[in-house]
């Protein structure tokens, strides 16, 4: 390497290129882990109490039930959102610092993600329902959890004020980032939707069955698309600023497992 650029014979193992690729290799499998763990506690809580009628559960339930506030799915959310505000303010922070172009577009989302584990983590949208059912004289349906109405509004704002953005990214950065977004929106706005129009069916009945399923589904989406959206920021940030192609960060991992090996070999 010279002056900071590969210059061939081999992959480029510095040390940062190194944990480059080793935060790339863990990512994805630690964040599907997570996911998967708080689903099958969800699961779990909910099974026992449907099938057997156990309840509280010595505290287990309402720890891991995914329809609540403030506690383990919804800190985990909300942690997971702000990782990702984090990591968009990290970019925008180095292409700022570099005096490169799109360092606000960076910031803009990082700023939106800031609010969004706000919210998470204590509940600012649900302010909004009864508002919004008193203008709208909304007494049942799909838009029972009037907020949803408001939130699409946001949503549509975001992803407009992100199309430039979005243009500046390369194909692959853009399908996950939209992708990630897609996912999101469909479980935060289209799955409530859902489970508002069941919630009043049932007339509140938060034991009902189809209802723990929807909102299971709802949150499993939104934990899968701040996920997929980490990953993407995490992707788009070293093949921004690494030293080395993304291809190289992989082949610097094999390298260094097959190094060893062939010095004991010569032994």
């Amino acid at each position: 390497m010279v002056g900071g650029i590969h210059t061939g014979g081999g992959p480029d193992c510095t040390p940062k290129a190194r944990v480059a690729a080793m935060i790339l290799n863990v990512a994805a499998p630690l964040l599907t882990a997570a996911l998967l763990i708080l689903v099958a506690a969800n699961v779990a809580a909910h099974s026992l109490y449907l099938m057997y009628g156990f309840d509280h559960q010595r505290g287990f339930r309402p720890l891991v039930d995914m329809s609540r506030e403030r506690n383990l799915p919804s800190l985990y959310s909300g942690a997971l959102i702000f990782t990702n505000a984090a990591a968009l303010a990290a970019v925008s922070w180095r292409l700022h610092k570099a005096r490169r172009d799109g360092w606000m577009s960076w910031c803009f989302l990082a700023a939106v993600f800031v609010y969004l584990s706000i919210d998470e983590t204590v509940g600012i949208h649900e302010h909004l329902t009864g508002v919004t059912r008193q203008a709208l004289n909304i007494t049942s349906g799909p838009l029972y959890f009037a907020w949803v109405l408001p939130g699409m509004a946001f949503a549509l704002i975001v992803f407009l004020l992100s199309l430039r953005f979005l243009g500046q990214l390369d194909q692959m950065s853009r399908l996950r980032i939209v992708g990630a977004g897609a996912i999101y929106v469909s479980g935060a706005v289209g799955m409530e939707m859902l489970g508002g129009w069941r919630w009043r069916l049932v007339g509140g009945d938060i034991s009902d069955a189809l209802y723990i399923v929807l909102f299971t589904v709802e949150e499993t989406l939104e934990i899968a698309g701040m996920s997929l959206m980490l990953y993407a920021v995490l992707r788009r940030s070293q093949s921004l600023f690494a030293e080395t192609p993304v291809r190289q960060r992989a082949s610097c991992v094999l390298h260094a497992r097959i190094m060893p090996k062939r010095a004991l070999s010569r032994r």
